[in-house]
């Protein structure tokens, strides 16, 4: 009995001088990054949003050295239509911690979707840190109209015709109609309620009369005051 007495305590020593050291190991253990730390950038993905043809938007991005050593990025390569950037000036040396600007203008050419680099050619253990371009191009809004002519025919002094006419904005921002004036007193709008806002895509329709006063031919037009947002 006493031998046993002395092998369980024993044991349970080990198991209490053991429980410390596993636990140092665990902590030994813990997951390191194993990402070198370099030349970073606060936003990998530089998103221009929807930008209106014939307009421009600018987007800033934070570029830090995360290192403990300076970095000099020597070098920046844009690729892209209508892509550029517009500071800071290269070569650029950041020292350990130190941060920078970095702006970047989309103008674009044609509608759709476009995409794009910019490569930050640099010293630090990533020589290559490429930032990922995206930008949306839409045309302004502007009307449509269907019928674009219409003909009313052989109408009598003192009698009225009308026909519908639709509008519609083919463009990709909203559009307001402000005034809608004919060019003729002849000519007369009605079920139009203005202003007016149509989005992209979306129709109006109302009625365009004519009433002539005097005999002969008569031609005219409405003139529409559009806003287009953007």
């Amino acid at each position: 009995m006493p031998v046993l007495k002395s092998r369980w305590n024993v044991l349970v020593l080990l198991v209490v001088t053991l429980a410390p050291l596993f636990g140092c190991m665990l902590l030994d253990a813990s997951p390191h990054s194993s990402r070198s730390s370099g030349l970073d950038a606060a936003k990998p993905n530089m998103n221009f949003g929807t930008v209106v043809l014939g307009d421009y938007t600018e987007v800033s991005n934070t570029l830090a050295n995360s290192s403990k050593v300076n970095i000099t990025i020597s070098q920046a390569t844009v690729t892209g239509a209508g892509f550029e950037i517009t500071g800071p000036t290269f070569p650029l040396t950041l020292a350990p911690g130190q941060q920078a600007t970095l702006s970047a203008t989309f103008t674009p050419a044609a509608a759709g979707q476009t995409t794009g680099t910019i490569v930050l050619a640099n010293n630090g253990p990533d020589p290559a840190v490429t930032l990922n371009l995206f930008a949306t191009t839409v045309v302004p809004g502007t009307l449509a109209a269907s019928p674009s002519s219409i003909s009313f025919g052989k109408v009598m002094v003192g009698k009225t015709q009308s026909s519908v006419e639709t509008f519609t904005n083919a463009g990709g921002t909203n559009l307001t109609i402000t005034q809608a004036a004919p060019s003729q007193s002849a000519f007369q709008v009605s079920a139009l309620n203005l202003p007016l806002v149509l989005k992209p895509g979306q129709s109006t329709t109302f009625n365009i009369t004519f009433a002539p006063t005097t005999g002969g031919a008569a031609s005219g037009g409405i003139v529409m005051t559009t806003k287009s947002a953007g």
